[in-house]
């Protein structure tokens, strides 16, 4: 990652962040967004620290390009994909009515919260795609992005 690819992509998650916030989160639709280098534990996207906290880590999507998928896509088409698909999926989370005590203890209940929220968010993306497009310049290849936790059907709206 350079100086600008982190200053630009940095720039068009706050301005992603801005058209979500509200809309995917209408509960708790106070979320606030942090821009972080890189996620040097989990090497995560993103995510959120209740109950309104939404950490996105540039860095960790720029780096996970590969140019072999130059063919597919252009790198700032993913790391925007990405950036919209991570901040979708935190937003999803934030009205997300769980048991922090179970998801950190039981396994087949994390899956089932990540599950219900990889759904939501990535439909969420696809659903509003043209609207991202438009305020970005960029054009997603989020239907080229897969997750393998990602289940056919979730138990989000």
């Amino acid at each position: 990652m350079t100086y600008s690819e982190y200053n630009y992509f940095a720039n068009i998650a706050i301005t992603i962040f801005n058209f979500m916030n509200g809309n995917i989160n209408r509960l708790n639709s106070k979320c606030e967004l942090y821009i972080d280098m890189y996620d040097y534990v989990k090497y995560t996207y993103a995510n959120i620290r209740y109950p309104n906290f939404i950490f996105i880590h540039i860095g960790t999507i720029i780096d996970s390009w590969n140019d072999e998928w130059e063919g597919y896509m252009s790198k700032s088409s993913y790391v925007v994909s990405c950036i919209a698909w991570a901040l979708s999926h935190e937003l999803h989370h934030a009205d997300q009515l769980i048991s922090m005590i179970q998801y950190n203890r039981n396994p087949a209940y994390k899956k089932s919260v990540e599950g219900d929220v990889e759904r939501a968010s990535y439909d969420w993306v696809v659903t509003h795609s043209k609207e991202i497009e438009n305020l970005t310049g960029v054009e997603l290849s989020i239907n080229y992005i897969d997750s393998p936790s990602i289940p056919k059907t979730g138990n989000c709206s």
